[in-house]
């Protein structure tokens, strides 16, 4: 009885004390939202932390590939290959081309290895999530980037004496 009685107690102050946060905050947010200023330098905030969520996402990824084109070298057999050319097919042929062009004024300074089926299989799933990660971050920095063009569009034309919106 008493654990069941402190249990509740405890539920009922934590959610006496989430609602209070919430009936404070939403208000807050809502009218702090309503701010053109405000939301712009929100946005502004946004962007410059997707920004480096964006380079390194592609650091990463060029890492991998990076790897991918050393395990390249590597492979010999004919089924092993195949399982390189599947990893190989998943990711776009012009990050594929830009890495190679990098590795080609770097040099190759790498030692070749034997590359087994665990070795590409490990690959594998490093190429896919370095990948999602890539795209995940590319789409964010478009819709960011559209979204701070819009909202600098409006606050330009609310400065304006015109009274057509303008798009720069």
């Amino acid at each position: 009885a008493i654990a069941a009685a402190a249990s509740n107690t405890w539920g009922l102050c934590l959610l006496v004390l989430t609602l209070g946060y919430g009936l404070v905050e939403v208000p807050r947010s809502l009218w702090q939202g309503s701010k053109r200023g405000h939301r712009l330098s929100q946005a502004y905030f946004r962007v410059s932390k997707l920004w480096t969520e964006r380079s390194d996402a592609e650091g990463q990824l060029e890492e991998v590939l990076t790897s991918v084109e050393a395990a390249g070298r590597g492979t010999a057999g004919v089924l092993l290959r195949s399982y390189f050319d599947t990893i190989v097919s998943k990711v776009p042929t012009e990050l594929m081309e830009r890495v190679r062009r990098r590795q080609g004024r770097q040099g190759t300074n790498e030692e070749e290895q034997q590359v087994t089926e665990q070795t590409l299989a490990r690959l594998h799933k490093q190429v896919v999530v370095a990948l999602i990660a890539h795209k995940r971050t590319e789409a964010q920095w478009v819709e960011h980037i559209e979204r701070v063009l819009w909202l600098e569009d409006t606050q330009r034309n609310m400065a304006s004496f015109d009274k057509v919106f303008k798009r720069q």
